[in-house]
């Protein structure tokens, strides 16, 4: 039993060790200068435990920033990460570099990546600062969540479902091949080979969006005070900003339940192909320009108050209701419905042309 006891001890002081020969092998590695007031320091790389985990989360913690590089494999786990600073001297960066922390940890199937900087940090208030720069690898199989206030992500898949919640920061996520969730504030969002359900919200900057996929599901693209950019697209389209202008080209669209809403910005939209779906468009202050295939079949209910213009050409279409601020028209066989509201002074502009590689 004396033994036995012993055994017991003599592992846990040796795991004690192992941990915090790795704390101390971390807290030493080499600070280099890089370029006038900033410092770096040597890569950390950890493999990292090989799960099964159904997700991986990324938290950072206030008080700091950096970037993060979340990419898919085949198998593995890896982390990779560099502390940065912007300080005065070496023996200063040193101090800055013992405030930031990097740790993971695993609960019920979640492998969780913790980088946080002490609330405490000596940088906090000044000019100088403290940041990070993680590279993350894990399998094309698992969940992807990321929390980093103040951080920029890029998340490259192929990946099932990923989340972001940001703040402050750039957001760059491709390859997702079934639901994409992106939460944030005052940060530019580019997401690229997107597959699924898609929700985007951010605010006072850009989001664009390419090679957009939802199939029977929507895209959800929210901004407030920023420019919307979309390129071939395909599916539902749910999109609305303000004071800024929404530019869409290649879209397919299908079913009902589309929207693009902006006011005082305008809106300019590029539709190649229109099958039993419904569009509506609404603006203030500003011109709607729609372009369809000349050979479309859709109702049109066109609306502009007093002072604004309608104008329809290439389309051939049988008008049912003409005012000086209302057009209500239709093709000879009508699958889809257009319908267009503008408060205020503004032009709605309705073009068909032939679709490149149409008979």
């Amino acid at each position: 039993m004396l033994n036995r006891m012993i055994l017991i001890f003599m592992l846990i002081l040796l795991l004690f060790c192992s941990v915090n020969a790795q704390e101390s092998e971390r807290s030493q590695k080499r600070i280099v200068n890089v370029s006038g007031e900033v410092y770096e320091s040597e890569a950390v790389t950890e493999q990292l435990a090989t799960g099964p985990f159904s997700r991986v989360i990324l938290n950072t913690s206030g008080g700091f920033s950096g970037s993060v590089s979340l990419k898919a494999a085949e198998s593995g786990y890896k982390l990779k990460y560099y502390k940065k600073m912007k300080a005065r001297s070496m023996d200063e960066a040193q101090h800055f570099a013992n405030f930031i922390d990097v740790k993971t940890t695993q609960n019920n199937g979640d492998l969780i990546i913790e980088a946080n900087a002490k609330l405490d940090s000596p940088w906090q208030g000044t000019d100088q600062a403290g940041m990070i720069r993680l590279e993350i690898t894990v399998p094309q199989s698992i969940q992807v969540e990321v929390n980093a206030e103040n951080f920029d992500t890029h998340v490259v898949g192929p990946f099932s479902n990923v989340r972001v919640k940001n703040e402050f920061g750039r957001i760059m996520v491709s390859g997702v091949t079934e639901k994409l969730s992106i939460a944030s504030s005052n940060s530019q969002v580019l997401i690229s080979e997107i597959r699924g359900e898609v929700e985007v919200f951010t605010s006072n900057n850009m989001i664009r969006a390419r090679d957009v996929d939802t199939g029977d599901k929507v895209a959800v693209l929210s901004n407030e005070y920023g420019v919307i950019e979309i390129s071939n697209f395909a599916g539902k389209l749910d999109c609305e900003t303000s004071y800024a202008s929404v530019d869409a080209r290649g879209l397919k669209l299908l079913g009902d339940g589309s929207r693009i809403i902006t006011s005082y910005g305008s809106i300019d939209a590029e539709i190649v192909e229109l099958q039993n779906a419904v569009l509506y468009l609404e603006d203030n202050f500003s011109n709607v320009e729609v372009t369809l295939p000349e050979d479309v079949e859709s109702t049109f209910d066109l609306n502009v108050d007093r002072g604004g213009r309608i104008q329809m050409t290439g389309i051939p279409i049988v008008p049912e209701e003409l005012e000086s601020e209302r057009l209500l028209a239709r093709t000879d066989n009508p699958n889809s419905q257009i319908r267009v509201d503008i408060s205020g002074i503004g032009t709605v502009s309705i073009k068909g042309r032939k679709v490149y590689g149409s008979p």
